[in-house]
C-alpha cells in the first residue's frame, strides 16, 4: 500500500467520498481522509489517499499533480511520515 498526500484542496471538498471520487480511476483505494481542524471541523485543505498498490499511487500522482480542481491546482506526492511518526514509529509511543 502507498499513501498519497494531496494538498491545496479546495475547501469545498469536505467529504472523504469527494476525495475518493477524484482518485478512484487510478486504482483500488483503501482509505481517503481529509484533514480537518479539531476545534472547528473545517477542512485544512489537504488529505491523504491510500492505494492498495504502489504503482496506482504513482499513476495518481502523475495524473493529478497540478490538475486544477474547483479553481485550485492540486499538489500530490507520496506521503512521508510526520515528525511524530519519524520519532515514534507508525504505531505511536
Amino acid at each position: 500500500m502507498k499513501q498519497v498526500f494531496c494538498g491545496n484542496l479546495n475547501f469545498g471538498i469536505t467529504e472523504e467520498d469527494d476525495l475518493r471520487r477524484l482518485f478512484v480511476s487510478y486504482g483500488e483505494i483503501t482509505e481517503a481522509k481529509i484533514i480537518t481542524d479539531k476545534r472547528s471541523g473545517v477542512s485544512k485543505g489537504y488529505g491523504f489517499i491510500t492505494f492498495a498498490r504502489g504503482e496506482d499511487a504513482a499513476a495518481a500522482i502523475e495524473g493529478m499533480n497540478g490538475k486544477v480542481i474547483l479553481g485550485r491546482p492540486l499538489r500530490c506526492a507520496i506521503a512521508t511520515p510526520g515528525p511524530y511518526e519519524r520519532k515514534h514509529g507508525a504505531g505511536g509511543p
